[in-house]
C-alpha cells in the first residue's frame, strides 16, 4: 500500500462576501469526503479554511485504497443460452463487463437465477475532486464570467493542489492549476511558490506575505485590538475577520457632540455602515472613540483614520437631523402612516399587518397564559413595532428598524418593557444564535410579538402561493419559521400552532387563496426542517430519528415536541435497554398493523378471544390505559415511557411467540389486530412512533 500523504488544495478568487464564508466552509467539510471516496481515497480528516480571497482544503493522511470489486448482475439463466450456446444478450452482457463465460456465477435473485460477475470497482481520477468540489459549494448568489459556463460566488483567479510534493493537474472553469498562491492583495501581491502539502509551512508562508489563514486566528487578533474598547460584538468581529487577510487596528476619536444621539443608534451607524467598533468605558457607557480594523498595516494610518472619520461624521450629522425631525411627533402618531407602506404585495399595507399583530399578540398571550401585564405590554408593542418604518431615520438607515422604534418609544416615556419589545421582536436576527442566550436578551412580551410577526408572514405568504424554492427564499420564510422554533424553545412557549394558523388566516379573510388547513399541511414539514436545523440533527443519527418519531405523532405544540424529544433522547443515552424495549413493542405492533390487508377496527370483542394470552394482554391494556392517559395529560413522558416498556415488553414478546395474529378466521384476526392497535396506541398516541427508529439491536 502507498504511503499516506497530505493534500493541500486552494481556490483563489476575487474578494468573497464576508457573510458567505462560514457556510461555504461548512459546505466543503460536508461534501469533500464523499468526493474523495468516489476517487478511491481514504483519509483521516478534511479541514477547510478561508480568507477574503481564498478557500483552502487540507486533507490529512490521504492514501489510495486497494482495488475493490463489485458484483454486476445481468441476464436470467433462461435467456442466457440458445441451442446450447450463449445468446446475443448473454454475450452482450459479458462484453459490457469485460468478462468471459468462465467468470460467471449464477445468483439467486427475486427474479430467479441470473448471471453475475465480480468486476473491479471503477473510481474516478483525483482531478474529479478538484473540478467537482467548487461546483458543489453552495452560495446565496453565483457569477458566470467565462465561456465555460462555470459558476462560483466570485471569479476564480488561481488554483493549486499538492498531494505531498506532487503538483496536481486540473481546470476550474478556464483557470488551469499551477503550483503557486498569492499573498496580500496590497502588501504582497505576487506569485508565491508552494513546495508541498505541509499545512504548517504553508501557513507560515502566507503569514510572511501578510495573510493569516485561519479565521479563528484573525478573530483572536481583532479581539486583542478591542481589549480596551469593551466591545464584545461577536457578529461584527467575525464579519471583519472575513473582510481582512491581516487585521490591523486604528483608534479614531470623533466629536463628543454626537454622543447626544441614543447610544444604540450611534453604535449601529458605526457597525452597519462602516463595520467599525464603538468604544465603551468600564461601566458600559459609550465614549467618543471607535476602533477601525483595516486589511493590513498601511503607511499612513492617520489619513485612513481621517477618511473613516469624515464618512462617520457626515452619517452622524444626518442621523441627528433625522432623529430630531422624527421626535417632533410621537411613535403612536406614526402608526396611521403605515397605510402607505405595502406589505408583500397582495397582503395589504403595514397598517393592516399591525392590526393583525395586535389581535395575534392578544390571542397568543392568552394561549401561553402570561401575566396580564405582559399581555398588555405585548399588545401595545404589537401596535407600535412597525411604526418606525415611516420615520426619516429608518428610511435613510434601514438597519435601524426596531432600534429606532425603541428609542422613540423611550422618548415618548413609554414603559421600558414596551420600548424593548418594539426592537426585540426582530430577534433572533441570526438562527445560529444559541436559544438560551435569546432568553437573556428579550422578554416574554417581545417573544409573543416576534412569533405573531413571523406567523403572519408565513400564513400570508403560503396563503397566496409564495413558498421557498430550492435555495431561493427572497422573503426569508425559512428564517421566519426558524425564528418561531427558536423562540418556542428559548421561552418554552406552549401554544397550538394549527389554532394560531387558523386565527391568522381568519384575520386575512378573503385575501388568502389557500385554506388554513392546507397552509398548515405545508407548514408542518417546513417547520420540521427548521427544528432539525435548530437542534443540529443530521439524517441517519438516532437523535434525528427520535425527533422524527416525536414529530410524526404530534407537532401541534412545539414546546411539547421539544419536551418529548428531550425525554426520549435522555432515555436513549442513559437508559438504552429500557428505550430499546419500548422501541421493540412499538415496532412489532406497528409492523403487524402495517401488514393488515384492510382497515383495522379499534373495537375489541373479548368473546372472540381464543387464547389465554389474548385475554391477559387485553385486561392489562385496559387496566393501564387510564394511568397512561393521566401521565400523558400531565406530560410525565419519562415515567410513561419507563412504565410502558416495563409492563408490556414481556407480554408482547410472549404473545407474538405463541399466538398467530393473521389466522384465516376473519373475526379472530380482526380482533387480534385491534388488540395490537390498542397496545400500540397506548404509547404512540401521546409520545412517539418509535417504529421509525432503525437498528434496534444496536
Amino acid at each position: 500500500m502507498a504511503k499516506p500523504e497530505h493534500l493541500l488544495f486552494e481556490i483563489g478568487t476575487e474578494e468573497i462576501p464576508s457573510d458567505y464564508v462560514v457556510s461555504a466552509c461548512d459546505n466543503i467539510r460536508e461534501k469533500a469526503p464523499a468526493l474523495l471516496e468516489e476517487c478511491g481515497y481514504k483519509f483521516d480528516s478534511v479541514e477547510a479554511y478561508s480568507t477574503p480571497r481564498r478557500f483552502v482544503i487540507f486533507v490529512s493522511n490521504i492514501v489510495k485504497k486497494p482495488s475493490e470489486t463489485e458484483e454486476r448482475v445481468g441476464i436470467s439463466k433462461e435467456l442466457a443460452y440458445q441451442d446450447g450456446k450463449p445468446s446475443l444478450q448473454f454475450s452482450g452482457f459479458l462484453k459490457s463487463v469485460g468478462k468471459s463465460e468462465s467468470d460467471v456465477h449464477w445468483k439467486e435473485t427475486p427474479k430467479g437465477l441470473r448471471a453475475a460477475v465480480f468486476v473491479k470497482k471503477e473510481v474516478k481520477p483525483l482531478r474529479h475532486f478538484f473540478e467537482t468540489l467548487p461546483r458543489q459549494i453552495e452560495f446565496p448568489k453565483l457569477m458566470r464570467w467565462s465561456s465555460t459556463g462555470f459558476t462560483f460566488t466570485r471569479p476564480v483567479r488561481w488554483t493549486f493542489a499538492l498531494l505531498g510534493k506532487s503538483v496536481q493537474s486540473y481546470m476550474i472553469g478556464d483557470v488551469k492549476s499551477e503550483s503557486f498562491t498569492y499573498g496580500h492583495r496590497f502588501l504582497a501581491n505576487r506569485k508565491i511558490k508552494v513546495a508541498n502539502a505541509d499545512l504548517v509551512k504553508y501557513e507560515k508562508l502566507l503569514k510572511s506575505n501578510h495573510v493569516i489563514l485561519k479565521m479563528d486566528d484573525r478573530i483572536a487578533m481583532i479581539q486583542g485590538f478591542l481589549k480596551n474598547a469593551n466591545n464584545h460584538d461577536e457578529t461584527l468581529t467575525q464579519t471583519v475577520a472575513n473582510l481582512t487577510e491581516e487585521p490591523f487596528a486604528i483608534e479614531v476619536t470623533f466629536q463628543k457632540d454626537h454622543l447626544s444621539l441614543p447610544p444604540d443608534v450611534l453604535a449601529t451607524c458605526m457597525r452597519k455602515n462602516q463595520k467599525v467598533f464603538a468604544c465603551y468605558d468600564k461601566q458600559g457607557k459609550l465614549i467618543n472613540k471607535m476602533v477601525v480594523v483595516i486589511n493590513g498595516r498601511r503607511r499612513d494610518p492617520k489619513k485612513i483614520a481621517e477618511n473613516y472619520l469624515n464618512v462617520l461624521e457626515s452619517r452622524l450629522v444626518d442621523a441627528k437631523f433625522f432623529y430630531n425631525e422624527d421626535t417632533k411627533t410621537s411613535l403612536e402618531d406614526k402608526v396611521e402612516k403605515l397605510s402607505g407602506l405595502i406589505f408583500l404585495g397582495k397582503l395589504g399595507s403595514y397598517l393592516d399587518k399591525t392590526k393583525r399583530l395586535e389581535t395575534l399578540a392578544d390571542f397568543l398571550a392568552k394561549q401561553i397564559k402570561v401575566q396580564e401585564i405582559e399581555r398588555r405590554f405585548a399588545i401595545q408593542a404589537a401596535t407600535l413595532c412597525k411604526a418606525d418604518l415611516t420615520t426619516h431615520l429608518v428610511y435613510e438607515f434601514p438597519e435601524l428598524q426596531g432600534v429606532a422604534g425603541r428609542e422613540y418609544a423611550r422618548h415618548d416615556h413609554l414603559h421600558e418593557e414596551i420600548a424593548r419589545a418594539v426592537a426585540d421582536h426582530y430577534l433572533p436576527r441570526n438562527l445560529g444564535e444559541k436559544h438560551d442566550s435569546l432568553k437573556k436578551q428579550m422578554s416574554a412580551s417581545a417573544a409573543i410579538v416576534a412569533i405573531a410577526d413571523r406567523i403572519d408572514l408565513l400564513v400570508g405568504a403560503f396563503g397566496i402561493g409564495i413558498e421557498p424554492s430550492g435555495s431561493q427564499d427572497p422573503y426569508a420564510l425559512r428564517r421566519a419559521a426558524g425564528g418561531i422554533v427558536k423562540l418556542a424553545r428559548a421561552f418554552n412557549l406552549s401554544f397550538l400552532l394549527p389554532e394560531l394558523v387558523q386565527k391568522t388566516a381568519d384575520l386575512y379573510g378573503d385575501v388568502l387563496k389557500v385554506k388554513a388547513q392546507d397552509i398548515m399541511k405545508k407548514l408542518k414539514p417546513f417547520i420540521r426542517e427548521r427544528i432539525y436545523f435548530e437542534f443540529d440533527l443530521k439524517p441517519g443519527t438516532k437523535s434525528y430519528e427520535i425527533m422524527q418519531a416525536v414529530y410524526e405523532v404530534s407537532s401541534e405544540n412545539l414546546a411539547d415536541v421539544f419536551e418529548r424529544f428531550s425525554v426520549l433522547k435522555s432515555f436513549y443515552e442513559g437508559r438504552r435497554d429500557e428505550f430499546l424495549k419500548v422501541c421493540k413493542i412499538v415496532e412489532r405492533t406497528s409492523n403487524i398493523l402495517k401488514g393488515a390487508k384492510s382497515h383495522v377496527d379499534e373495537r375489541i370483542d373479548p368473546s372472540n378471544f381464543k387464547e389465554k394470552l389474548e385475554n391477559e394482554l387485553y385486561e392489562l391494556a385496559c387496566v393501564k390505559e387510564p394511568e397512561f392517559k393521566k401521565m400523558a395529560l400531565e406530560k410525565k413522558y419519562g415515567p410513561l415511557t419507563g412504565e410502558f416498556g416495563k409492563v408490556f415488553y414481556q407480554p408482547i414478546h410472549d404473545f407474538f411467540d405463541k399466538v398467530l395474529v393473521n389466522v384465516p378466521d376473519e373475526k379472530v384476526r380482526s380482533n387480534r389486530l385491534a388488540l395490537m392497535k390498542k397496545v400500540n396506541r397506548l404509547y404512540t398516541d401521546s409520545v412517539a412512533d418509535l417504529s421509525l427508529i432503525s437498528g434496534l439491536n444496536t
